[in-house]
């Protein structure tokens, strides 16, 4: 997988110079000859992709978000850096704003779509992949659907399980969901706490599955620490094991961007103790889970309620394994 952050860290922004039009400082990705990471003469970063050559095709419209544009048939100058030029035509996918972190989540964002990219891509391939970033720049401004210590406990849990594939592949897509992963008949919630009590907070309903589904509970504590991992470390490391597949890399970023929304930036400096959480990550079924015993009248809904985990026994991971493929994948997690 390029790490295309290195190669921007690696350019030199090209100086201004009104004659040579728009000029990029740029790398040529290593397998796709028509793919270049960019620098501005702001030192922002883009991404430039020449697009094979079709007479029918009506150049699309460009698009101006708060901190990204897109402007397709673009004749631009390239500096590379062997010094030599190349000049073309290219769809250019440019961050805006003089933010280290902004130009981060703009390159780890667009590194799984690069990836999906065939070498020379008609306008069509273009399409996709700009409205795929398009949307995850929009959630930028959206309200934050979940705790960053929610999410982050969620990651810690894929990459602790044995199968990080298959865990992305049942990961909820929407935050609110009421499992945060889901297989066939098997579940998981992701349930954590600070203080060092087992103590959860739970909806009737997760605790009262559909019948023939079984549900465990992962719990782990997660407290803040300096030397810990942030949401995006995880993220990355996530990236370094599923590399091969770049739809699961974008439908992390996807999950990541929709649970985040406008909070990301506060995620990037919110770490959390990655031993802690390793040393306390347990799995319990939810029908030995302390609960209300009584089922209330179809009238009253959204029952929730804390329970005391710290007397339940922990779930048998090596039977359940034998469930099928999601409580494989986290056999030996815990």
């Amino acid at each position: 997988m390029p790490d295309l952050l290195a190669l921007f860290d690696s350019l030199r922004p090209p100086p201004h110079s009104p004659a040579d039009g728009i000029c990029f400082a740029a790398h040529q990705l290593i397998g796709y000859p028509n793919h270049h990471v960019g620098k501005d003469e702001s030192g922002n970063p883009a991404l430039l992709v020449a697009v094979r050559p079709d007479v029918s095709h009506t150049r699309p419209a460009p698009i101006v978000l708060e901190h990204l544009t897109v402007q397709h048939d673009v004749e631009c100058r390239l500096q590379q850096p062997d010094t030599t030029v190349r000049t073309g035509c290219f769809s250019v996918i440019r961050c805006l704003g003089a933010d280290r972190a902004l130009h981060e989540y703009f390159i780890r964002a667009v590194t799984p779509l690069v990836l999906q990219l065939p070498a020379l891509p008609s306008h069509a391939d273009i399409a996709r992949v700009i409205n795929s970033l398009v949307e995850l720049f929009r959630l930028l401004t959206t309200p934050p659907r979940k705790a960053i210590q929610g999410l982050w406990a969620e990651l810690f849990v894929i990459a602790q399980s044995s199968d990080h594939a298959q865990l992305i592949r049942s990961w909820h897509a929407v935050p609110e969901d009421r499992y945060d992963f889901c297989a066939g008949r098997q579940r998981i919630e992701v349930k954590s706490a600070t203080g060092r009590f087992r103590c959860h907070h739970f909806s009737l309903e997760q605790l009262s599955p559909p019948l023939g589904t079984t549900v465990l509970v992962a719990s782990l504590f997660v407290e803040r620490a300096a030397g810990g991992d942030t949401v995006f470390d995880l993220v990355e490391r996530l990236r370094l094991r599923v590399y091969e597949d770049p739809r699961l890399l974008a439908y992390v970023d996807q999950v990541v961007g929709a649970t985040l929304g406008s909070g990301w930036r506060q995620a990037t400096d919110f770490r959390f103790d990655r031993e802690l959480a390793a040393d306390s990550l347990r799995f319990f079924e939810a029908a030995v889970i302390p609960c209300i015993n009584v089922q209330p009248p179809p009238e009253v809904t959204e029952v929730r309620f804390r329970s005391d985990l710290s007397r339940t026994p922990a779930a048998d991971l090596a039977a359940h394994a034998l469930e099928g493929d999601l409580f494989q994948a986290i056999h030996r997690a815990a």
